[in-house]
């Protein structure tokens, strides 16, 4: 329960810096993915972005992702992480470095591990609030990983631009 709140009140700290700053979009989403969270061979899992673009060459938010082995190994990142656009194409490719914690979950032990890692990826705007995003990202422990982010993209309050 207090997580939910802790994710409300980060909502709301969005929505608010969003009319005071004038910030592009907030965006929410879920993702898929493969990564290297496990001893040997390959993990699969998912989870969610909040976050939102302070101008056209940069963002910031949250992300948490749950991953398991199907073996013995289960895996939970969260994860600050500041994203850069490249000017090519206004929120088009971005960099994006993280930065956390991991709690591993193993043969009924668990363990908690700093992360960090640098995500490359593309987003792709469908329609005026829809975006897929396919990324890859490398970095300690999981070593790689690789997937796809589908959410909704919230203009802020002061934006009436588009």
């Amino acid at each position: 329960m207090q997580f939910l709140r802790h994710i409300l009140l980060f909502c709301l700290l969005i929505f608010i810096a969003g009319s005071i700053f004038a910030l592009d979009d907030v965006f929410i989403g879920f993702s898929a993915e493969a990564n290297g969270n496990t001893r040997e061979g390959t993990a699969a899992g998912g989870g969610w972005t909040i976050g939102f673009d302070l101008n056209q060459y940069a963002g910031i938010g949250i992300k948490t992702v749950f991953s398991h082995d199907l073996d013995s190994m289960i895996t939970m990142e969260q994860c600050a992480l500041l994203r850069f656009y490249l000017p090519i194409n206004k929120h088009g490719l971005f960099i994006q470095a993280e930065a956390g914690g991991s709690i591993l979950f193993e043969d009924e032990k668990s363990d908690f591990v700093f992360i960090g890692g640098i995500a490359t990826g593309w987003r792709f705007k469908i329609g005026k609030n829809w975006y897929i995003e396919p990324f890859g990202r490398g970095g300690y422990p999981f070593v790689w990983g690789a997937g796809l982010v589908t959410g909704i993209l919230i203009d802020s309050l002061d934006n009436g631009k588009r």
